[in-house]
């Protein structure tokens, strides 16, 4: 059974727990704040999400997200905020994300990161960490995605053990505009691969609906979300074989 180390909280919100985890090919605009930023280079409006999520149904495992990614004229900037835990342990994440289009087919982004970390009577300390992405589209549906989390190895204090390192590769694909179907394979340094799949399917113009799982660890997901006008609301579960249930619920404002 793995444990959850400093900053081992997987990235991602509502939406992506109920898809398996998947992130790195999504086309959602939220995700690519998250996850890969170089799906930054396509957003068309500015959109906003506040979340919050419950690990294993523990209230001491909790985190608030607050995410907000705005579009420019050759690309997209994001922003994301993140707090875990409460006074005794508290992690506070903070990234600021680039994605730039290199074409018609490809895009390129960054991340640059600052992570703090605070335990009672132990103190505080923080570093910082790079991150790397890219995109293409070879066909008018089909994203493929790569994204190298913590190049830089940043780590914590004293410890020689670096921040979450991850490599990722993705594909999503459209079917018409009512179904998408997404894939990860993500990769730890002392870890087995994690493979990763989702299902979201448009029920009408109001409702959305998800399903995933994953692989090492086994995962099950679900969750729904509902618009109206430029709010949405979403919902995600995910069960785990030995842990128990992990839920979250985010709400989003997008412009037109």
């Amino acid at each position: 059974m793995s444990l959850l180390a400093a900053f081992d909280v997987e990235p991602g919100n509502s939406r992506s727990l109920s898809l398996g985890g998947c992130i790195c090919a999504d086309p959602d605009p939220i995700a690519a704040a998250l996850g890969n930023p170089a799906g930054l280079s396509g957003i068309m409006s500015l959109t906003t999400e506040m979340g919050y999520q419950q690990l294993y149904n523990l209230p001491e495992l909790s985190q608030a997200k607050f995410v907000l990614v705005h579009p420019l004229a050759r690309g997209g900037i994001g922003m994301n905020l993140r707090s875990f835990g409460n006074d005794i342990y508290r992690e506070i994440e903070a990234e600021i994300s680039y994605g730039a289009s290199l074409g018609t087919l490809a895009s390129l982004g960054a991340t640059v990161g600052y992570y703090w970390l605070s335990i009672q009577d132990y103190g505080s300390d923080g570093s910082a960490s790079f991150s790397l992405g890219v995109q293409a589209k070879p066909l008018p549906n089909l994203v493929w995605g790569m994204w190298g989390r913590n190049l830089t190895e940043g780590h914590i204090g004293e410890s020689s053990d670096p921040l979450p390192q991850e490599t990722v590769t993705g594909l999503s694909y459209k079917v018409g505009q009512k179904l998408l179907t997404i894939f990860d394979i993500s990769k730890e340094p002392r870890y087995p691969e994690t493979y990763k799949f989702g299902i979201e399917a448009f029920l009408g113009s109001y409702l959305v609906a998800r399903v995933g799982m994953q692989h090492q660890p086994d995962r099950a997901g679900l969750g729904f979300g509902v618009i109206w006008n430029a709010w949405q609301i979403d919902y995600g579960a995910a069960t785990h074989m030995e842990l128990g249930w992990t839920h979250s619920i985010s709400l989003r404002w997008g412009t037109k």
